[in-house]
């Protein structure tokens, strides 16, 4: 598994992936907070949800700029630079007297791990030969899918017992650890240009990518036609169209969106952005349907959705694994079955659902996610080998961008199809079933194009 490739650089990898992995933990592990930080700072939900967010937020802005980070800057300096800028966020969290310091310290916490994690997988890309791909992705997806799940589940234990500033505390001390990983072991250079940054194409590609994702994320709190959510939807628009039409026009691009004139890319990319709207989706979805609908308390929900963010790790590993042993269209076909089953049984869900049945078809609507994302999104970017920190690069933040709209549009249709609110009623089980059966269109969708175009890269050139 690892032949050809340099033990120093492996190191370096692994060490990276160890950062990733704890920096991951943090995007999520505050919604597990958010009651005690209403109490704390005497806000209401909807104010204390920003501290969830707002990380999403920045990643959607960051992530963008990691084609020139990865050019522009040797791997040591990008390593210490994210990790002790995850460090002052960590510590202003634990250290704050308010709400706007501890979204404060959310936004560095972010800025670090929209830096690290995509740095990352470009960094993979480099290191490892392309027919190994598929195994160190996998590898990959296990390292931001695995602590998320493990900090969700020891996130409730540390607040109930020690309070939620002491899960930042764990995470300065974590951090300090891999700070020194970073200074004693980072030491090779992977290479970097004098690469200039392109102001305009940041300043488009901030404004675009904040406007989309913060109008989008407005809709749970306004109305689908509320200014509050048009207006930064159409600026966030207007800046991206601009923004593209900027990468062809000048010599060094921030991102080269060259790569999209590849027609198997840009299809992975199609398949993976209605599978990233389905998965976001249904991760709102989901906990409102198990506690508005069937009247389930929050416990119960960890309990039904659990098992699927296990799954997750699992087949983000044996995707890849099937990928490099029987291709491409095995993964896929296996991922699409799953996913066509779990988003038929929710077709089926009632009020008087049981844990398990609710359980079940989560395990197995994860096991499709797992089994689909890493083997596509790896196909998709070797697809343009040559320019793997572009295509990573579109790859993340379209992740990020439909992943919000999808988990903000989901849950509008089924509160517009339930008539406006969400509650444990036979409109709100009805709305819920509907848009189980959107779920299973788009489903069909993704199987019939990747069973179209998806093919062997050694068939295509």
């Amino acid at each position: 598994m690892f032949e050809n490739i340099r033990r120093d650089y492996l190191k370096v990898l692994f060490i990276f992936l160890i950062a990733s992995s704890i920096f991951a933990t943090s995007q999520s592990i505050v919604t597990t907070a958010l009651v005690p930080i209403m109490e704390d700072f005497n806000v209401s939900s909807i104010i204390a949800q920003w501290t969830y967010s707002i990380f999403l937020l920045t990643l959607g802005v960051v992530i963008p700029l990691n084609a020139f980070i990865s050019r522009r800057f040797k791997a040591k300096t990008v390593y210490i630079s994210a990790v002790s800028c995850f460090i002052i966020g960590s510590l202003l969290c634990y250290l704050s007297w308010n709400i706007i310091t501890l979204i404060m310290g959310r936004i560095l916490q972010a800025i670090a791990y929209g830096i690290i994690m995509p740095y990352t997988q470009i960094l993979l890309l480099k290191i490892v030969p392309e027919n190994q791909w598929q195994m160190f992705m996998g590898i990959y997806g296990i390292s931001i899918a695995f602590t998320p799940v493990l900090g969700m589940i020891l996130g409730g234990y540390i607040i109930d017992i020690y309070g939620w500033k002491n899960i930042f505390s764990i995470f300065i001390v974590l951090s300090l650890f891999t700070l020194v990983l970073g200074l004693l072991f980072v030491k090779v250079d992977f290479g970097c240009e004098d690469y200039p940054l392109d102001i305009a194409s940041a300043i488009l590609s901030f404004v675009g990518c904040f406007g989309v994702i913060f109008g989008f994320t407005n809709i749970s709190q306004f109305s689908l036609i509320s200014i509050n959510v048009i207006m930064p939807v159409i600026v966030g628009v207007i800046c991206l169209v601009l923004f593209f039409k900027r990468q062809n026009r000048i010599e060094k691009p921030l991102i080269n969106l060259n790569i999209l004139k590849n027609r198997y890319f840009t299809i992975g990319i199609l398949v993976l952005a209605i599978g990233y709207f389905m998965y976001n989706g249904c991760t709102a979805l989901i906990p409102i349907f198990v506690q508005g609908i069937a009247s389930y308390d929050a416990i119960t929900t960890s309990l039904i959705v659990f098992p699927g963010g296990v799954a997750l790790i699992i087949f983000n590993f044996v995707g890849p694994l099937l990928a490099t042993r029987f291709g491409i269209k095995t993964p896929i076909f296996l991922g699409c079955t799953g996913l066509m089953i779990g988003h038929i049984l929710m077709i089926f869900f009632t009020r008087d659902s049981s844990v398990v049945f609710l359980a079940v078809s989560q395990f197995i609507r994860y096991v499709g996610f797992g089994l689909l994302f890493i083997p596509i999104s790896t196909w998709a970017i070797s697809m343009v080998s040559d320019k793997s920190e572009d295509a990573s690069t579109v790859y993340n933040t379209s992740r990020e961008i439909v992943g919000s709209i999808g988990s903000s549009i989901l849950v509008v249709v089924t509160s517009a199809l339930a008539g406006g609110e969400i509650g444990p009623n036979s409109v709100s089980e009805v709305a819920f079933t509907q848009t189980s059966i959107i779920l299973v269109i788009l489903t069909a969708a993704i199987f019939i194009i990747s069973m179209l175009f998806i093919k062997e890269k050694d068939e295509i050139y």
